[in-house]
């Protein structure tokens, strides 16, 4: 038998603007491959989550990322608060160009990172070894800006920035002009290299729409852009090397449980989490206009969080793959061997949720109220309530 729970759906906190039909998806209890969905693990599983405490396999970690962005937020807040340290890790997240950072996934060179939700249903569709460990949010978003005289209904033949050919910003952009009545195709994608890049871009006069995000959305919107709306893209996804995963269960374990509360007390510190972001960012709260980035970019990254605080779930990625060629189309028509919930389901069943609420109290924008009071229900394999054996 399968242990599954019942829980209210999340509080969705995010700009009005955003796609109710994807967020929908994101927040169904049904069809994903996690604790939601009723299952301890992704279907054919090779690794073995470790008891919690046992020493990881790996004592060091480098996580490349692609930009110094807030989205970032959380992960730096874990590591220079020393939450990896305590569980034995030492994670450096140095700055690396994202058809790198990608490369390095699929190849183990980074075997843990995180990765544009894009570019791990890419690789998952040519068949590189790679599985999603955690989501802290259920969906990334990107602020659309644009030149004046564009509108949401004048998208067809416009240039769109974004920091590189099929990433999430692409892929965000292809839904939201699919929800404003354009088709995608009538869009002309220019790769910049980075979303600073993408704001210079639009600045300059060189496109007419740019994917931005926190702080660059402020700075457009402080020299005069258009603003067109919210943009919402697949998750950003911890991935891992499934190969690297299966001789380092520990380290993975160690891991989440360091990101996870590291996150918690990130998403429910408001002052300690902007004084992480004034380092980060290289902000000055003293100054009026930083003070105002700092909010934003606290506030801009709360949610939709996921429920509990780490899982993914394939429903979040399936509006996406329509996006992708024909061919990879046909590789994605089953994404739950990319969903790995079973290290997140280990410390569901050992308490360290309700023990987190208890610590820190609750996530903005998310029910975990259910997280320390609902009982687990027991369901046989088609997910009906069974007897407990």
């Amino acid at each position: 038998m399968q242990i599954s729970r019942r829980r209210g759906r999340l509080a969705l906190a995010v700009p009005a603007v955003v796609a109710i039909a994807a967020l929908t998806a994101c927040s169904s209890g049904t069809g994903g491959s996690g604790a939601a969905g009723g299952s301890t693990a992704k279907s054919g599983s090779t690794t073995a989550p470790q008891k919690l405490g046992t020493a990881p396999e790996t004592s060091s970690l480098s996580m490349p990322a692609t930009a110094v962005s807030a989205a970032d937020g959380p992960l730096e807040f874990t590591v220079d608060n020393g939450y990896f340290t305590k569980k034995g890790l030492g994670v450096s997240v140095p700055l690396s160009a994202e058809a790198q950072v990608k490369d390095a996934v699929a190849t183990g060179s980074a075997p843990l990172d995180d990765l544009a939700g894009s570019d791990v249903l890419d690789l998952y569709a040519k068949g590189y070894g790679v599985e999603t460990i955690g989501c802290t949010a259920a969906s990334n978003g990107f602020y659309v800006y644009a030149k004046k005289g564009v509108t949401t209904s004048s998208l067809a033949g416009t240039s769109v920035g974004v920091p590189s050919l099929d990433g999430a910003p692409q892929f965000a952009m292809d839904y939201f002009s699919s929800q404003q009545g354009t088709d995608p195709s009538k869009l002309t994608f220019t790769p910049l290299g980075s979303i600073p890049n993408v704001l210079a871009a639009l600045e300059s006069g060189r496109i007419d729409v740019a994917l931005l995000s926190t702080p660059f959305n402020l700075k457009a919107a402080a020299a005069g852009f258009q603003d067109l709306g919210y943009a919402v893209g697949p998750p950003t996804p911890y991935v891992v090397n499934t190969s690297w995963a299966q001789k380092n269960g520990a380290t993975i374990t160690n891991w989440i449980e360091a990101f996870v509360q590291g996150t918690w007390a990130y998403l429910t510190d408001k002052q300690a989490a902007e004084a992480e972001l004034a380092k980060f960012l290289k902000l000055n709260p003293a100054n009026a206009a930083d003070a105002k980035t700092l909010a934003a970019s606290w506030s801009n990254y709360l949610p939709p969080v996921t429920e509990p605080l780490g899982e993914c779930t394939a429903a979040s990625f399936e509006p996406y793959v329509k996006y992708f060629p024909a061919s990879e189309q046909a590789q994605l028509k089953n994404l739950n061997g990319l969903v790995d919930n079973q290290y997140i389901q280990q410390l569901w069943n050992s308490g360290f949720y309700a023990s987190m609420q208890s610590k820190y109290g609750a996530v903005p924008g998310l029910t975990l109220r259910q997280v320390a009071l609902d009982q687990p229900t027991i369901v046989d394999v088609n997910g009906r309530p069974a007897a407990a054996s």
